[in-house]
């Protein structure tokens, strides 16, 4: 009521996340409820939408601060990508050049947790209603996700739905 709906906050990325601040700000309350019965989502249709959806939101959602984009990139490279370097380097090293670096151990380890995040994401496609026959490209997706962060980081100027952001705003000749 008064509140210009999406119209007021087109400008911004967040527009949903906006609009839902200026209802709190005006003193009514809010909240998320997981309903997956009532709708369903297809946030984007083609790797170009992925690049282009997630390159506005993500650095965004940071509050544009380089400290937190940066330990995402470290805690994603670290957490979800090292373990198949570290299994698919060391198996390298070992089969093709004899080394015995890395040990058994280390390879082991890796490869469990290779194998729990494989395992993890098949869980998650097949609770969503997917066949869960993409979870073993799981570290590529991860591999997506660290280019994308860094161009939402670098990439100031992103055209989405007809609308171009430079630097987390909407160009006004674009509005």
């Amino acid at each position: 009521s008064g509140m210009g709906g999406h119209e007021s906050v087109r400008a911004q990325i967040f527009e949903d996340v906006r609009l839902a601040e200026q209802f709190k700000r005006r003193g009514h309350s809010i909240g998320l409820v997981v309903a997956p019965w009532a709708f369903r989502v297809r946030l984007y249709d083609t790797l170009g939408q992925i690049f282009a959806g997630y390159s506005k939101n993500l650095y965004e959602g940071m509050g544009r601060r380089p400290v937190m984009g940066f330990g995402a990139v470290l805690f994603v490279f670290v957490a979800a990508l090292l373990p198949f370097l570290g299994l698919f380097g060391g198996l390298y090293v070992r089969l093709s050049l004899g080394w015995g670096v890395p040990g058994d151990g280390w390879l082991l380890w890796c490869a469990v947790v290779c194998v729990m995040q494989v395992v993890f994401r098949w869980r998650l496609e097949r609770r969503d209603g997917r066949s869960g026959a993409i979870a073993w490209a799981h570290p590529l997706s991860n591999l997506v996700l660290v280019v994308i962060l860094l161009r939402s980081m670098f990439a100031v100027n992103v055209l989405w739905k007809g609308r171009r952001f430079i630097d987390g705003r909407a160009d006004a000749k674009t509005r």
